[in-house]
């Protein structure tokens, strides 16, 4: 049952409800009986509000480009494209925490508002986890290392899913291309930011790295919690502001699940997301591919150099996207068409590639279809939610594609690359290898590029 009871901005501060009357708040739609307006923030307040992504892209950019893959070569050099795999897997499978974070971010009446609180609580753990990694890495101790890992990982989670939420809560619907240009930049310039660091600062030693995602954890999420203007929602069920609030099972269930007769676009633009996961994570195996096919001395340098021009490529071209896609009108589709071209151009063209300088040209051209398609993407899913009210546990839905798709191309790609790959040298693998895994990627792109034609409401 919905809540009859309206505010206008003016007047929520002084608003009260019994007891009675705030138990006629529903769980699937909480926020009914508060809508907050909704004013044009300045491009500062969006960077500070949305400040994590920087953090964010930082540590999933070098996680999973540099430190997975030095990681799992410490383990075994033979074996580290299959534990490869198995970190991306696993990282995967901690995405599938996300709708019910924000279904409980949705119901949340805490007094710093609906989405803060989740993202303090995830940060304060990401950082403890963070700092057992370093511990149990230095020490080779690799079952407590997986252990903290997938800790880290639901921590950043709960912080990501948490924070997404605050686009339809806070943004203007006229602003939504811009606020998600804006996280997009953050998310490219953080990854750039760590290779930078790891490279030029920590001279490629993998321990400074996990103390700088701790330093990033907190203080952006110090940042966020100054900055965002959250406004608490109406006190539900027993008249106490409270962070956790149950939800009946059902409810739960039902988080987990979207179908293209009950959630139409949504649908759609979610399967996209996880196509276009699936064929990124082929960059998860290119510090093997410099090292075997363009014979790099020192892949972990090249990584970051590459890393580096696609990074800045993407936020070249990320924020003026979103801007264009809110002033021109036209729809955000025609873009990741363009996106996934260029993304699917690129991986093929890596096949002819024998020297770092074409490799950087191509890196380059990636880097700005990546940038596209990070702005549109997420500016698309929040026009298509089936429910803004609920935009945390449907957002949430369509961050586990992002996961689904970042750990379904390893577990595919890995075990390609290790059986069709294999050389006589321990640990190296063939072009025919790689030619596989790359042509995977170029199929994954065109897929979500196609599936995105279903969408109407564009």
């Amino acid at each position: 049952m919905r809540s009859n009871y309206e505010s206008s901005a003016d007047s929520e501060n002084s608003l009260l409800l019994s007891r009675e009357q705030s138990k006629s708040i529903s769980v699937d739609d909480p926020y009914s009986a508060l809508a907050p307006s909704k004013q044009l923030q300045s491009l500062p307040r969006l960077m500070s509000t949305f400040s994590f992504c920087f953090a964010n892209g930082c540590m999933l950019c070098s996680y999973f480009i540099i430190t997975l893959p030095l990681e799992s070569a410490r383990i075994s050099e033979d074996l580290k494209s299959l534990y490869l795999g198995c970190f991306i897997a696993i990282a995967g499978l901690t995405q599938l925490m996300c709708p019910l974070i924000g279904m409980l971010s949705d119901i949340c009446s805490h007094r710093w508002g609906r989405r803060r609180p989740f993202m303090v609580l995830g940060g304060l753990f990401g950082c403890t986890f963070l700092s057992l990694q370093l511990y149990a890495s230095v020490n080779e101790l690799w079952g407590l290392y997986s252990f903290a890992f997938a800790m880290s990982m639901m921590s950043l989670n709960t912080i990501f899913s948490s924070m997404v939420g605050m686009v339809p809560d806070l943004i203007d619907e006229s602003q939504v291309g811009a606020a998600n240009g804006v996280q997009a930049v953050l998310s490219v310039t953080g990854g750039l930011f760590g290779f930078g660091f790891f490279y030029f600062v920590l001279d490629k030693q993998i321990p400074g790295l996990y103390v700088l995602y701790i330093f990033l954890v907190a203080s952006t999420i110090v940042l966020t919690v100054l900055s965002a203007q959250e406004t608490p929602i109406p006190i539900p069920y027993n008249g106490e502001r409270r962070m956790f609030h149950s939800l009946p099972i059902s409810e739960v269930k039902k988080s987990y699940y979207l179908t293209p007769s009950e959630h139409g676009d949504f649908f759609w633009v979610t399967l996209s997301r996880t196509f276009y996961y699936m064929g990124i994570s082929a960059q998860t195996f290119f510090l093997y591919f410099l090292k075997d096919i363009i014979k790099m001395s020192d892949p972990a340098a090249g990584v970051s150099i590459l890393s580096s021009v696609a990074q800045c490529s993407a936020a070249l071209s990320a924020y003026p996207v979103g801007l264009f896609s809110d002033r021109l009108n036209r729809g955000r589709k025609m873009f990741i068409y363009g996106s996934c071209f260029i993304l699917a151009i690129g991986n093929a063209a890596f096949l002819f590639c024998r020297n770092l300088t074409s490799v950087i040209v191509i890196s380059g051209l990636i880097g700005m279809g990546n940038g596209g398609y990070l702005s549109m993407d997420s500016a698309l899913a929040v026009d298509c939610l089936p429910n803004k009210e609920e935009s945390a546990k449907y957002l949430g839905i369509w961050g586990v594609a992002s996961f689904i798709g970042t750990a379904l191309g390893p577990m595919i790609g890995g075990p390609l690359l290790y059986f069709a790959g294999q050389t006589d040298i321990p640990g190296n693998y063939s072009i025919e290898g790689y030619a596989l895994l790359l042509s995977m990627s170029v199929v994954y792109f065109i897929i979500a590029a196609l599936v995105l034609k279903k969408v109407k409401s564009d």
